[in-house]
């Protein structure tokens, strides 16, 4: 029924027409307002419009990647691997190592701090990945073949464009790691159990490669292979050590996607190259390249990414002490590695499963580590929200599922729910403490409410009305709801209304003009409360001297209009409460 409407009337349609139109008599009018929400700011749009917003969409780029490798699996599974492989130069691994390192330059120009830099090296290192893939065992006798000819003409030229793209990536994750090293670096314990990884990864790959590369020493070939492996081990460690300094989720897939390069080159590395090793290689490419094309539709290239500052505050923006600890539990889950050595596969295919055994292991700690740092940080904030409340908070159930559920998981739920209490029994008990005291505890609000202010005058002067008009006007703007102590009708003692008035608002406004006892003696309350108070005068003189201390704002002096002049002073006086104070408003 929407068809019509959307072919025809789109440009035009609007959120009216959608739920008044297409809604047939009697029907539910829920889903069609609801359809016409999410449809109206599309509909709005030209056909045009509507398609680039379309195809700009994160989601169906990275669909657009799965299909586009779906495709050439398809391919490759049905046409067979010599149909792409080195006596065609390689063209589907060389068009696709092309096309990201032309991404990432492209990328690089939108880019903010530090990702530009980053980028581009990164483009740089796809480009001459291409044409590593281009010059790929093409020099052999029977290019055709997957198996490796030790005396290749081109085996040189293509490992040493190959050693400089590793480089190249090598000196772009460095980049990034020194930046965000600057901007807060590891607890020792942290460092410690990383090195001891680390170095795990390390033994693998020199397990694999030394056995390798053992009799090729002799040659500059085998040196530089050798040289190679130690590029491709630093640049795993530079990017997992990114990972731990927290770095953006896209940069991550980024390293799953080098990850997935480093391991399967280890394949490569052999004389006899299983061929399925081609699918896992270019799955690998697909995930770095959907990853740089999507990266100009996030912050990272929208320019709104800053540069890390020199330094930070580690309490802040750190990991904390036990996120160490928290990595060393599972440290012992890093000694399985070697059972993959007695899996019943080819050794290549050993190393690469090792090499993302550990990868992986070091990711999902990271993972668990991140909760938990993010865990600390709510609590951080929770009780200095606290704090500033007075020692009222709110309930930390209503936090994300994400951090409910690390707060159940590690008991941190029920330390909340003790802090909690004893803030409550703190200022009930402790700062309102004594059988002699004249009044109970005040009674706790009924539910969420905005920012009242309580007003302290007298209300049989001439200049009252005028007085309380500027206040509560200027309160209303402000989106504060002003109460004064002759609007409380109940038919308790008028002493206590005032007292549990006073204690109910966010802050006080006292007008002292002619020393008022009953305007004292509620500011002595408010003063005894801790409220924010703003006093109020007309005439200096009426400013006693133990208050004389106290900002006064003192109004009328000038000739021009004196509700004017108060009014002026008022607006800046309650923008400031509310923003000293972190106060809830709702401006109409």
């Amino acid at each position: 029924m929407l068809a019509p409407i959307i072919s025809n009337y789109g440009p035009i349609v609007s959120d009216f027409d959608l739920r008044h139109v297409c809604r047939p008599p009697g029907s539910d009018p829920k889903p069609i307002v609801w359809l016409a929400d999410r449809l109206a700011p599309t509909l709005a749009r030209s056909p045009g419009q509507r398609l680039l917003v379309v195809t700009r969409s994160p989601d169906l780029k990275v669909g657009a990647f799965a299909a586009l490798y779906v495709l050439w699996l398809g391919s490759w599974l049905v046409l067979g691997a010599k149909a792409f492989g080195p006596c065609h130069h390689n063209w589907d691994e060389a068009t696709i190592a092309a096309a990201t390192g032309l991404a990432a330059v492209l990328a690089c120009r939108r880019a903010g701090a530090p990702y530009r830099g980053f980028l581009a090296m990164q483009g740089f290192a796809f480009l001459l990945l291409a044409g590593v893939w281009l010059t790929y065992g093409t020099g052999a006798p029977s290019a055709c073949t997957s198996e490796i000819v030790a005396d290749d003409p081109s085996n040189l030229f293509s490992n040493a464009l190959y050693a400089l793209s590793v480089f190249a990536m090598l000196c772009a994750w460095s980049f990034l790691a020194l930046v965000r090293w600057r901007g807060g670096p590891l607890s020792p314990l942290t460092i410690l159990v990383f090195a001891a990884l680390m170095g795990g990864l390390g033994a693998i790959f020199a397990s694999f490669y030394c056995k390798e590369y053992a009799g090729d020493m002799g040659n500059a070939l085998g040196r530089l292979d050798g040289v190679t492996a130690v590029l491709e081990y630093s640049v795993l460690v530079t990017g997992l050590l990114c990972v731990l300094l927290k770095e953006r989720r896209l940069v991550v897939w980024m390293l799953i996607g080098t990850v997935i390069l480093m391991a399967s080159d280890m394949a490569y590395s052999v004389k006899n190259v299983p061929e399925l090793i081609d699918a896992v290689w270019m799955f690998g490419q697909f995930v770095i390249l959907a990853t740089v094309a999507v990266m100009p539709r996030t912050s990272v290239c929208n320019g709104s990414e800053r540069a890390i500052p020199p330094t930070r505050d580690r309490a802040t923006d750190g990991r904390s002490g036990l996120s160490g600890v928290l990595i060393l539990i599972s440290l012992g889950a890093a000694l399985l590695s070697p059972l993959v050595w007695f899996l019943p596969i080819e050794a290549a295919w050993k190393s690469l499963v090792s090499v993302l055994f550990v990868v992986a292991l070091v990711m999902l700690l990271v993972w668990i580590t991140d909760r938990f740092d993010d865990t600390v940080t709510f609590l951080r904030e929770y009780v200095a929200r606290t704090h500033l409340g007075r020692l009222e908070s709110s309930d930390w159930q209503a936090a994300p599922p994400r951090i409910r559920a690390a707060l159940y998981s590690t008991g941190l739920g029920a330390f909340l729910d003790g802090f909690r209490d004893s803030a409550t029994r703190l200022k009930r008990e402790v700062l309102f403490l004594g059988p002699e005291r004249l009044f109970g505890p005040p009674a706790a609000p009924a539910g969420p409410r905005k920012a009242s202010c309580f007003i302290v005058m007298p209300f049989s002067q001439e200049w009252s009305g005028d007085v309380h008009r500027v206040i509560a006007k200027t309160c209303a703007a402000a989106g504060v709801r002003a109460v004064r102590g002759d609007d409380l009708f109940t038919p308790t003692d008028i002493l206590d209304d005032i007292w549990n008035a006073i204690h109910a608002a966010d802050f006080i406004a006292a007008d002292i003009t002619g020393r008022n006892p009953n305007v004292l003696y509620e500011l002595g309350i408010a003063h005894t409360l801790a409220k924010p108070v703003l006093i109020l005068s007309r005439n200096a003189a009426d400013i006693p001297i133990d208050l004389a201390t106290r900002r006064v704002i003192i109004y009328g002096q000038s000739a021009e209009d004196w509700r004017e002049d108060l009014t002026g002073k008022m607006v800046q006086a309650v923008a400031r409460i509310i923003t000293e104070y972190g106060l809830t408003v709702q401006k109409p």
